[in-house]
C-alpha cells in the first residue's frame, strides 16, 4: 500500500510538471475517425476492402503510436501472412467466421504458442510457450489475425500501469498521464483518438474475470 501511495504521489507530481511545462493537456477528439468492429466486418463480407488492407492500416497506426508503450511484442510479418490467408479464403468463398481477417491484440498475459510471452515481466523475457491460450486459439480458428500483446503491470499485479517490464503505458488522450489501470494497454489499443485504434478489437484482462474490449 505505501509502495502504491507512493507511485502515485510520483506520477501526480510528474503530471503537475507536465502541465507547467506544457499547458493543458489535450483531449481526445469527441467524434469518431475509424470503422467500427461491425462495419469493418460489412465492408470485408462486401468486398469494399481486404484484411490485408485493415491490417496494414492497423499496423500503420501501431507504428506511428509506440511512444504510447502500448504494446510489448508486435507481430507485422504474422500478421500479414494471416491476412493475405483470410483474403484467399474469402475470394474462394470458405471465410472461417465473422472474425475472419479481423485484426485484434491480445493482453500479453495470454499464452501463444512460439511468440514470446512475458506477462510485462522480466523474469519471462525470452519465454515462448508450447501452447496457444483456449481463448486466442478459438479467435484465430475463427480467422482471427493477431498484431502484438499489449503491455500489463507485471503479472497483472497493479492498478496505475507503472509495473510493466521497462516502461509505463501512456494514456492515450493526455500523455503525461499513464492508462490508469492494468488494462491500460488493452484500452489504449482501441481507444477512439487523434492516433486511432491498433486493433478492431482487443483481448484483456481484470483482476477478477475476462472481459473483451470490442471497437
Amino acid at each position: 500500500t505505501n509502495k502504491a501511495s507512493m507511485r502515485l504521489l510520483q506520477l501526480q507530481r510528474c503530471s503537475a510538471a507536465w502541465r507547467r511545462r506544457h499547458g493543458p493537456a489535450r483531449r481526445c477528439a469527441s467524434t469518431r475517425s475509424h470503422s467500427t468492429l461491425e462495419e469493418t466486418i460489412e465492408a470485408l463480407q462486401r468486398g469494399a476492402t481486404t484484411s490485408q488492407q485493415v491490417v496494414q492500416a492497423c499496423l500503420g497506426r501501431m507504428a506511428a503510436s509506440r511512444h504510447l508503450n502500448a504494446f510489448v511484442t508486435e507481430t507485422p510479418e504474422k500478421a500479414l501472412e494471416a491476412a493475405r490467408r483470410s483474403d484467399a479464403r474469402r475470394a474462394a468463398g470458405r471465410t472461417l467466421g465473422p472474425m475472419d481477417g479481423i485484426p485484434i491484440a491480445v493482453k500479453d498475459n495470454f499464452c501463444t504458442e512460439g511468440l514470446e510471452t512475458t506477462c510485462s515481466s522480466a523474469m519471462l523475457v525470452g519465454f515462448k510457450p508450447p501452447y496457444t491460450a483456449t481463448t486466442i486459439a478459438r479467435l484465430q480458428a475463427q480467422g482471427a489475425v493477431v498484431v502484438g500483446k499489449t503491455r500489463l503491470d507485471e503479472f497483472g499485479m497493479g492498478s496505475l500501469g507503472l509495473n510493466a517490464i521497462d516502461c509505463p503505458t501512456l494514456n492515450p488522450c493526455q500523455h503525461h498521464e499513464v492508462g490508469a489501470v492494468h488494462i491500460g494497454s488493452t484500452v489504449c489499443a482501441t481507444v477512439s483518438s487523434p492516433i486511432e485504434r491498433f486493433g478492431e478489437a482487443c483481448l484483456g484482462t481484470d483482476a477478477s474475470e475476462l472481459e473483451i474490449a470490442l471497437g
